[in-house]
């Protein structure tokens, strides 16, 4: 496969492929057959150090994440054998490996791995290289969703202020981010500040992608969570709204990022008294997640702990209670002990278990 410059050009076209050729192309080729001019190509198609951070995510639209993890191990392999370990095309493929890792939850994976392109982007491009910056965000990340905020604040700090020496103050990466900074002073209860950020982060992605650009859409989903922790419900529900209009158009009604709106307005509708309206959307997020991602993802237990926060309010106890269960099953096997989720589950299973007049509960 691949075995013409006419069908390595093919490649360029990744992203307006269909699911199916992009099966074939990506997942199916023999890897060992290609040479270092297609290697090559494929690398460049299918890595952007200027968006990273989506990157993989918009190739997940037409590819299972299972299918993309193959495709990175494969190219991975291949371009260390074309180009040697320390080649920046072979740092590129191990970061995108490392983003799969993240987007399946796999976060000690994830990390080591970009730990590793980290090392050799410096060693290959120099410390003030936007490579490197786009690493340090994507690490951030990760320290980000494993609860360690001061770890991913100090790295987010370094990546930004290497993005803004390398690209520039509006840069679309500098504005990414931003976003993933207020992302943590949001869940530091610091909503002004947050909002500021997501902002300024906005603008920078509208002015660079217009209005339906999935890095548009992901800032405005964030400051519509901090609008409605801020109580201002209707404005949440009306960003999460244009939202998912765009998502559902063009990324298809199964994508993980409408799961993810959909989660979204029903944590609003929750908050709002409107239960049976929540736990629907939340069923709805919660079969599309199953279907796309792993048993133990931790998205998946996001949305069954808020299914039994409702289940709770109700006054279902049983059922919050193996919602719950099943939660904190997911969060032990995925985040470190004193990771806050885990924490914040079992005092909920207590809370319950307390309403049931079981003090114990055999917690």
């Amino acid at each position: 496969m691949f075995g013409t410059k006419d069908q390595s050009m093919a490649a360029l076209a990744l992203f307006d492929a269909e699911r199916a050729a992009l099966h074939i192309m990506l997942v199916e080729a023999d890897f060992g057959d290609l040479d270092a001019e297609v290697i090559d190509m494929l690398v460049q198609a299918t890595t952007s150090d200027d968006s990273s951070e989506l990157a993989s995510e918009l190739l997940a639209a037409r590819l299972t994440l299972a299918e993309l993890e193959k495709f990175f191990t494969q190219l991975h392999l291949r371009a260390s054998g074309c180009f040697g370990v320390e080649d920046p095309r072979t740092a590129s493929t191990l970061h995108y490996s490392a983003n799969v890792h993240f987007l399946r939850g796999r976060y000690a994976k994830a990390l080591e791995l970009y730990g590793c392109a980290l090392a050799m982007r410096r060693k290959a491009l120099g410390e003030e290289h936007h490579a490197v910056a786009m690493t340090l965000n994507n690490m951030g990340r990760v320290k980000n969703k494993r609860g360690k905020n001061e770890e991913a604040l100090e790295l987010y700090g370094r990546a930004l202020a290497v993005g803004q020496r390398a690209l520039g103050e509006e840069h679309p990466s500098v504005a990414l981010t931003l976003k993933n900074i207020a992302v943590v002073y949001d869940e530091q209860g610091r909503y002004e500040e947050a909002l500021e950020l997501f902002g300024g982060a906005l603008t920078m992605s509208q002015k660079a992608f217009g209005e339906e650009h999935p890095n548009v859409l992901i800032v405005q989903n964030h400051m519509a969570f901090v609008y409605n922790e801020q109580g201002r419900h209707e404005d949440a529900l009306e960003l999460y709204g244009r939202a998912l209009a765009v998502e559902q158009k063009e990324m298809g009604e199964e994508h993980q990022s409408v799961a993810a709106t959909l989660h979204n307005i029903a944590v609003v509708y929750d908050t709002q008294g409107r239960y049976e309206e929540a736990l629907e959307l939340y069923g709805r997020a919660l079969a599309m997640r199953q279907k796309r991602l792993r048993a133990e993802h931790p998205d998946i237990a996001a949305t069954l702990s808020n299914m039994a926060i409702v289940y709770e309010t109700q006054g279902r106890l049983d059922a919050a209670l193996e919602l719950f269960g099943r939660a904190l099953t997911i969060r032990q096997k995925t985040l470190r002990a004193e990771h806050p989720d885990i924490a914040a589950t079992l005092n909920n299973m207590a809370i319950v278990y307390e309403k049931r007049g079981n003090h114990t509960g055999g917690l």
